[in-house]
C-alpha cells in the first residue's frame, strides 16, 4: 500500500474517533473534556496501530524480496530510462536539424526577395524618370503649339483688321 493511501486511512480513523468523542460528549453528559480526551486517545491509538500495521506489512514485503533481484530490477529500470532518454535525444536532434534546414530555406528565400525588391525599386525609379521626361516633353510641345496658335492668330488678325479699316 502506498504511503499516501496509508495516510488517508489514518486520517479517516482520526476523524471517526473525533466524531465519536464529540457524540459521546452530548450523550454522556459528563462534560466536554473527559469524553474528548477519551476520543483523542482512541483516535491516536487507532491511527498509530494502522500506521504500524502498514509499515510492518511493507517492511515484511521488502524483506521477502531478494536483494539481488531488487538490484537487477532497479538496474533494468535505469537502463530503460537511459534508453528512453537516448531515443528522446535522437528525436530532438532530428527535429532540431529539420527546423534548422527549414530556417535556412526561409533565410535564402528572404534574401532572394530582398534582391527582387531592390530590382523592382530600380525598375520603378527608371520608369518614374521615363514618365517624368515624357511628361515634360509633352508639356513643352503643347506650349509651343499654343504659342504657334497665338502667333498665327496675330498674323492673320492684323491684315484682316487693316482690310476692315481700309474698307470702312
Amino acid at each position: 500500500m502506498t504511503p499516501k493511501r496509508r495516510d488517508w486511512i489514518a486520517t479517516i480513523v482520526f476523524v471517526v474517533a473525533g466524531a465519536a468523542s464529540f457524540s459521546l460528549t452530548f450523550l454522556s453528559g459528563q462534560g466536554f473534556w473527559p469524553s474528548s480526551l477519551v476520543g483523542l486517545a482512541a483516535g491516536t491509538a487507532g491511527g498509530s496501530l494502522i500506521r504500524k500495521l502498514f509499515t510492518t506489512e511493507e517492511r515484511l514485503r521488502q524483506a521477502e524480496e531478494d536483494p539481488a533481484e531488487v538490484l537487477r530490477r532497479r538496474i533494468q529500470e535505469v537502463n530503460l530510462a537511459f534508453s528512453a532518454a537516448v531515443t528522446l535525444k535522437d528525436d530532438l536532434e532530428r527535429e532540431l536539424q529539420r527546423q534548422l534546414a527549414e530556417l535556412e530555406g526561409i533565410i535564402n528565400r528572404s534574401e532572394e526577395h530582398e534582391v527582387l525588391l531592390a530590382q523592382d525599386a530600380e525598375r520603378a525609379e527608371a520608369l518614374r524618370r521615363a514618365i517624368t521626361r515624357k511628361t515634360k516633353q509633352e508639356i513643352r510641345a503643347e506650349r509651343r503649339q499654343q504659342l504657334l496658335y497665338v502667333a498665327i492668330g496675330a498674323v492673320i488678325s492684323f491684315p484682316i483688321g487693316l482690310l476692315v479699316n481700309w474698307i470702312s
